[in-house]
């Protein structure tokens, strides 16, 4: 039941993510060849380039390792961006179960109570889990 409720909330999102990897990952396999040339000089070039861009945003992504070859430049250009796609969704995915929260009227309550919001932060995944368990019970009951 949990499992379905959660899918229904997240389907949209976990798939346009799926996309939007998938996608990024053909278009810069595919315009490799037109950025980089034909030459073997050209693609050193390329490669001494894509590694001064790689260290100014080393905050963001991880150091390119040989960008001048096909698969170094994909693995840097769409692997190395991947988490901060994903990180923007589970941001937007937290907000949206805030929001419903909210939208319930569970959050006046909770943060009108005398719990501080850090242990009802912490408390949240808790009780997941502890719903998680009673549909696991449930399924096995009755034993057999």
């Amino acid at each position: 039941m949990m499992f379905r409720i959660g899918w229904r909330f997240h389907r949209t999102g976990m798939i346009s993510t799926a996309a939007i990897g998938g996608l990024n990952g053909m278009l810069q396999s595919l315009g490799y060849k037109a950025i980089v040339g034909n030459s073997e000089a050209a693609r050193q070039q390329f490669g001494l380039q894509m590694q001064v861009l790689g260290r100014q945003v080393s905050y963001l992504v991880p150091l390119p390792v040989h960008p001048e070859t096909l698969a170094g430049y994909v693995q840097w250009r769409v692997f190395g961006f991947l988490p901060l796609i994903f990180g923007f969704w589970a941001l937007m995915a937290g907000s949206g179960v805030i929001r419903g929260d909210e939208e319930r009227g569970l959050l006046e309550l909770w943060l009108a109570s005398r719990i501080s919001r850090a242990r009802l932060t912490a408390l949240r995944p808790d009780r997941l889990r502890r719903q998680r368990r009673r549909v696991a019970a449930a399924d096995r009951w009755p034993p057999c």
